[in-house]
């Protein structure tokens, strides 16, 4: 006697599984915002009538379909607000961390201070969004935190939903927690962007950051951000920076993704590490005669990238 193979499920049911309990009824038409209709991953809006088919391996696919025009208000002549708390500093440890992350691999393009800042999810069951999640390796953290995690991508094939993150296709006030890492370079509107982060995280909710500054044009990069653009960034969405901070190794990040590109990683650092060094020397001697040439200005200068931490006001 033959046993019969287990069938597996429709890829309808596979795309939806792949989403965690509860976000289904967050999800919204990103075009106008109104409640979608249907059990997904097929969706369409009663409202405008825009349709947003699955793809076909079954993730629900809520990507703009046609342009939308948006309006941005923007207030000129006003000198960006610097906070006193923010020195602009390297992040540092926070001191009293939410999340044990003993035990669990620092995850790439992450830190142990990064995940120091991680929001202890309130309940189980909890939603966080990994904006730009790619293949997900930003998960386990996320979960260690205690949330249920939703990975939304514009493209890769990995991610369980595909959006827009000028648009995204969530009720205001949806999260708790919002990662993003290595994603708001690549955003053609990054105010847009982080108007939209702003409208679906809770009153007390955490953005967890990570912007390109000196990293070289990849991946259809638009903008590199300074920790002012940064700054100005979070207060358009109107959000609380709780640090701003930039990351290392600028230089590097030059010459293993443009200088010296397709090189194996180790032999791009090496060639520049003179450089480096005889920099560092210089930055120390240099500002005996030149003020200016500070720890601090010399970390911000030539930083590869950018950390922000901010929340949403209460």
């Amino acid at each position: 006697m033959t046993s019969t193979p287990a069938k597996s499920p429709p890829a309808a049911a596979r795309g939806m599984a792949a989403l965690p309990p509860g976000l289904r009824e967050l999800l919204r038409c990103p075009a106008c915002r109104a409640e979608l209709s249907g059990p997904g991953p097929d969706f369409s809006c009663p409202a405008c009538g825009r349709d947003f088919a699955a793809t076909p391996d079954g993730r629900p696919d809520l990507r703009l379909r046609d342009p939308v025009r948006i309006g941005l208000s923007l207030t000129l002549g006003e000198p960006l607000d610097i906070p006193e708390h923010l020195d602009f500093a390297p992040l540092a440890f926070n001191r009293g961390p939410e999340v044990d992350f003993a035990g669990l691999p620092v995850p790439r393009h992450l830190s142990l201070e990064i995940l120091s800042w991680f929001p202890k999810a309130e309940a189980p069951g909890k939603i966080a969004l990994d904006l730009g999640s790619g293949r997900g390796l930003h998960r386990a953290a996320v979960e260690r935190a205690g949330f249920a995690w939703a990975g939304l991508d514009y493209a890769n094939k990995r991610a369980p939903l595909l959006a827009d993150a000028h648009a995204l296709p969530f009720a205001d006030a949806s999260f708790g927690f919002i990662l993003s890492v290595a994603v708001l370079e690549h955003l053609r509107h990054p105010y847009a962007a982080l108007a939209e982060i702003g409208r679906v995280l809770r009153p007390g909710g955490r953005l967890i950051a990570t912007m390109a500054f000196l990293e070289p044009f990849h991946k259809n990069s638009f903008f590199n951000i300074s920790h002012l653009g940064a700054l100005s960034l979070l207060h358009h969405a109107g959000l609380f920076p709780r640090a701003v901070a930039p990351g290392k190794g600028g230089l590097f990040a030059l010459s293993r993704m443009g200088l010296f590109a397709g090189l194996p990683r180790g032999l791009a650092h090496g060639i520049v590490t003179p450089v480096h060094w005889l920099h560092r020397v210089w930055w120390k001697i240099g500002r005996r005669w030149h003020p200016r040439l500070t720890e601090p200005a010399r970390r911000l200068i030539l930083s590869g990238d950018m950390t922000v931490v901010a929340d949403r006001p209460v």
